[in-house]
């Protein structure tokens, strides 16, 4: 069993079917928060082994690899007859989608979920199945692996530093923003990434000789506080039904012309929105604490993490961290939340309504949207000027 048949396995009751839906929202975006505090996007495939692919999908993996010159070490199985091709370094998958349409295959171009870039799908004759590819560009995945590493090499390395000094720590994660965080008499530092249970944060917890402390990893730069859909699941319902019809000023949704399946939000003069934000929440910000530090109140640190960011002198281990957050005051104006919409093709799944467009719901730090984005113009409106009810599409 691999690790994510386990991590299904784990959280399948929360769920209302016993397993995620992929095609209901609200799974998918729950699913969505499990996976990020794993350090995982769920909009990136889950990779397994070539050989996982029947063999009529390894056979069209190997005419591919040949005729593009596309190493074999960049196909992948998503399952028995889905393939994902990563496009060759100093390439991009536009490309490799441009060549695959000029080869002398029967291919169709198509939406295939887990991917917002169109796939194709081939018909081969005598297969079950067709046999379908998605396309990613490889720095796109790497990318995926991030959070994970950072969490990895933080943990490892603070156990390293636990078993040289024989056995226990006191443990100083001194942060640039001049807070520094003490946790005493460290034993072991245990991942904790699958327990989301209650809004729980932690990535890691620091066992101590007197109970634990919960630790929440963020990378530096730009970050995200929660999913919104679990925080207030009627917003995004109101928010977007009521932008289907018309009854948010300067704020439409429609189907992008070149992907039916994703929703553009445009203005009024048919401009595109990079994002859209909702101020004023009349409980975000008192809920902030839970949000930012979860029911296990955890120590919030910002860092990418290298190995001489750790310093062990005798039986005292020094981390240096980026920020540190052990209380909201902590924190500053500019990390404080805000409702974000932003649209990521990946999650369109269907082709009416709005739900399942691409268009997803999240708590973001209010800096996203004081520095605007070079993705397109903003729109900002208060929380008191969405109609309050949800409107049938």
């Amino acid at each position: 069993m691999d690790i994510l048949d386990k991590f299904l396995r784990k959280v399948s009751y929360k769920f209302p079917k016993g397993y995620p839906d992929i095609n209901d929202e609200q799974d998918m975006l729950m699913l969505e928060g499990m996976l990020r505090k794993m350090g995982i996007e769920l909009n990136e495939v889950a990779k397994k082994p070539f050989d996982n692919l029947s063999p009529e999908a390894q056979e069209l993996a190997k005419i591919i690899s040949k005729e593009l010159n596309i190493p074999l070490d960049n196909f992948f199985s998503v399952t028995k007859d889905r393939m994902l091709i990563l496009a060759p370094e100093n390439t991009t998958r536009k490309e490799v989608a441009s060549k695959l349409e000029k080869l002398d295959i029967n291919f169709t171009r198509k939406k295939i979920p887990g991917s917002g870039f169109q796939g194709f799908q081939s018909d081969i004759k005598g297969s079950k199945a067709n046999v379908e590819i998605i396309l990613k560009d490889a720095t796109t995945q790497r990318r995926g692996d991030a959070g994970l590493v950072n969490e990895k090499l933080f943990m490892d390395t603070i156990n390293n530093y636990i078993e040289q000094a024989g056995g226990v720590v006191d443990i100083l994660i001194k942060g640039n923003n001049g807070v520094t965080s003490i946790i005493k008499n460290a034993k072991q530092a245990e991942a904790k990434g699958l327990d989301t249970a209650n809004n729980k944060k932690s990535d890691v917890d620091i066992i101590t000789t007197d109970g634990k402390q919960g630790i929440s990893l963020k990378k530096d730069g730009s970050f995200r506080w929660a999913s919104a859909q679990t925080f207030d699941p009627q917003l995004y319902d109101r928010f977007l039904s009521n932008a289907m019809v018309g009854n948010i000023p300067n704020f439409n949704l429609k189907s992008d012309p070149e992907d039916e399946y994703t929703l553009q939000m445009l203005d009024d003069d048919g401009r595109v929105y990079g994002r859209a934000f909702i101020t004023g929440h009349p409980s975000l910000e008192e809920d902030f604490k839970v949000i930012a530090f979860g029911s296990d109140e955890v120590i919030v640190i910002q860092r990418d993490f290298t190995e001489s960011d750790f310093t062990l002198k005798g039986n005292q281990l020094t981390i240096n961290a980026t920020n540190v957050y052990e209380k909201v005051e902590d924190i500053p104006n500019d990390e404080k939340p805000v409702i974000e919409f932003e649209r990521n093709s990946s999650k369109a799944t269907k082709t009416q309504g709005y739900k399942g467009r691409g268009i997803i719901m999240r708590i973001s730090p209010i800096k996203v949207l004081l520095r605007g984005t070079s993705r397109g113009n903003k729109f900002v409106i208060p929380y008191e000027e969405i109609p309050p009810n949800v409107v049938k599409v």
